[in-house]
């Protein structure tokens, strides 16, 4: 199998060998690094082989330079670069104390943040190294400050674990060693192209993965989620996200087809395509599910700069809602999702019942609506609200849909990837 960063000739053809192995090493190593990220020894270990890994890099492609026209004079620009980025600074410096000196320095630390829809309180602590993560959880759960130590209902506590190194404070250090991957990554890149060679980027099944300009494999883009423990605070049971890849085998399609009428319905499900003018699309087919099954489950369409892909999207209770959404504000981070298009069924309730603390599934006035919402990475948002009732029968009504330009304040957390000015959002 091929390792991700690995060229499609690389067995047979590839003119630089030995450099994209220490490459591919380095991603393998950095993975581990990951696994063993709340394991001291372990993790102390890994560091130090990816730090080599990296390093020996280019040591290896100076060692195959006669396979690159004009060598020298390229290198010497990426040698500029190099002592301009001060993370590559650091992993030159690094490699060296690892080899010749002893273990680098490192402290372990943590970012607790108290959050619904938006955060409201983070609190950074230093973790003895050897404490464990769950350990370390409810220890901050029990020392949080007021409110919050009162009022913990439908609040969520996130725990983001960190190591950084002395001499590179101001970074995470899987994040470092992504950053490096992604220069190297790129050099590399550029000394294939330089030798007449197409370099792509594939992962281990061998399907080809688009690569962002910093170089980075998508599976290194972010490794907050990971590294992330979320518990409620009412309880402190820890919180399982649970969203899902949303598909169906070829028997449950043809199924679908006959109960829904699906052939009938146009969506124009390109990546190419207006999002708005999917998400009017998607309406009366989300419309034609809720008749027929008297429920629609919750999905989220998101789009990649490949495809659309589909989750299914299941939270018990308020909690599970706040913890959900920012997982799925990671993944978006790490997808390089530009838009978003939701279909649920929800409750709704007047403002007075909101002012009088009652949530909509509580309120007196409380309405069944089937929404579609669809929003963008430029900060656009609509919704599209299907107010309904059942009949005794259970059979479902559908009211007048009401289009509104508005954001609902769940999405902060995305809005927050995308760069959104979350305070002036309705």
């Amino acid at each position: 199998m091929r390792a991700e960063g690995q060229s499609t000739e690389f067995e047979v053809n590839c003119p630089l060998p030995n450099t994209h192995s220490r490459l591919s090493q380095s991603h393998r190593l950095w993975h581990q690094v990951l696994e063993t990220y709340n394991d001291h020894e372990g993790f102390r270990a890994n560091l130090n082989a990816a730090i080599e890994a990296l390093r020996n890099v280019t040591f290896m492609l100076q060692n195959e330079k006669h396979a690159i026209p004009e060598f020298d004079r390229w290198y010497a620009e990426w040698r500029e670069k190099m002592k301009a980025d001060p993370v590559m600074l650091w992993l030159c410096e690094a490699r060296t104390i690892v080899v010749h000196n002893s273990d680098l320095e490192t402290q372990s630390t943590a970012i607790a943040t108290v959050h619904n829809n938006l955060s409201l309180a983070h609190i950074s602590l230093e973790l003895p190294p050897m404490l464990p993560f769950d350990t370390a959880c409810e220890l901050v759960a029990t020392t949080l400050p007021e409110p919050f130590s009162s009022n913990k209902k439908d609040l969520v506590l996130s725990i983001e674990r960190r190591w950084v190194a002395k001499q590179l404070p101001d970074w995470e250090l899987l994040e470092a060693l992504a950053h490096a991957y992604g220069v190297l990554s790129n050099i590399v890149k550029e000394a294939h192209e330089r030798a007449g060679f197409r370099f792509e980027s594939r992962h281990c099944s061998g399907g080809k993965c688009s690569i962002p300009t910093d170089g980075r494999l998508p599976c290194m883009i972010t490794t907050a989620e990971i590294r992330t423990a979320r518990i409620a605070l009412a309880d402190g049971a820890s919180l399982v996200c649970r969203q899902r890849p949303f598909q169906m085998k070829r028997e449950q399609t043809m199924k679908a087809v006959k109960r829904y009428g699906f052939d009938k319905f146009k969506v124009p499900l390109t990546v190419e395509g207006d999002p708005f003018h999917i998400a009017e699309s998607l309406l009366p087919l989300a419309k034609q599910i809720l008749q027929k099954d008297k429920y629609h489950v919750r999905i989220m369409f998101l789009r990649t700069p490949q495809q659309w892909t589909i989750r299914q999207i299941d939270a018990r209770d308020r909690a599970e809602k706040y913890a959900l959404i920012r997982t799925l504000a990671n993944e978006i981070r790490q997808l390089h999702v530009d838009a978003l298009i939701e279909i649920s069924e929800v409750w709704m309730s007047s403002v007075d019942e909101f002012k009088a603390g009652r949530l909509p599934s509580e309120a007196r006035d409380k309405k069944e609506a089937l929404v579609v919402i669809v929003a963008t990475s430029d900060g656009n948002c609509r919704q599209y609200i299907t107010m309904f009732k059942r009949n005794m029968l259970g059979q479902i009504k559908l009211e007048k849909t009401e289009v509104v330009s508005s954001t609902p304040s769940y999405l902060a957390p995305i809005l927050e990837v995308w760069g959104v000015n979350v305070s002036t959002r309705g």
